[in-house]
């Protein structure tokens, strides 16, 4: 964005600028306000499982320390996933055949890395509003079908925080916010053409 600087403002708060039409088009692709049964709750669990198996290990294997540094925790996304999947029955057999995404090739080093696990833990933020929604609408609890976007629970917001901070240790020059920007950017790209293919 035009006069913005890394003196002037914070990693964080270019990449909410950067990225804000670009969120708010992922949250019309993957469209949570359409899931009105749990047919349709499960393949949006499905969308999310494609994505999530190929980014959180790609992620962790260009940024190992995030697990550490980060809060813990945070490239366990895709069990919570599968948690919920299986307690909708599907079998291991089942999930090995759901689609992925497509390598993500264009993820290259740590800044973009950080930037991908930027958008997810988000999107782990953001599912903490979605899991009440979800719990009152289909009667799921997180130890049954609402693991995923229960989240963190109660240390959800503290640990978004801890991320923040990591972020900001991580990213301290124009070039390095460039590419965390970069696969920020990218990374909502993805969710958008996923989803976009994958209607509830």
């Amino acid at each position: 964005m035009p006069g913005i600087t890394p003196t002037t403002h914070s990693l964080h708060q270019r990449l909410r600028a950067d990225t804000a039409e670009l969120h708010r088009l992922s949250e019309r692709a993957v469209a949570v306000d359409a899931v009105e049964t749990v047919d349709a709750y499960i393949r949006l669990l499905e969308g999310y499982h494609g994505l999530y198996a190929r980014l959180e290990p790609a992620i962790a294997a260009r940024l190992p320390e995030i697990d550490a540094d980060a809060g813990g925790r945070a490239h366990r996304k895709l069990s919570w996933l599968r948690a919920d999947l299986r307690h909708f029955g599907l079998a291991d057999a089942d999930l090995q055949r759901l689609p992925l995404l497509p390598h993500p090739a264009w993820l290259g080093g740590g800044a973009e890395a950080l930037g991908a696990a930027y958008v997810l833990e988000g999107a782990t933020l953001g599912g903490s509003v979605v899991a009440r929604v979800f719990g009152d609408r289909f009667g799921l609890v997180p130890r049954a079908g609402l693991r995923f976007f229960h989240g963190y629970g109660a240390q959800t917001r503290s640990r978004w925080k801890t991320f923040l901070a990591f972020l900001e240790t991580r990213a301290r020059d124009e070039d390095v916010h460039a590419a965390v920007i970069g696969g920020a950017e990218r990374t909502f790209e993805e969710f958008i053409r996923w989803f976009g293919v994958r209607k509830p």
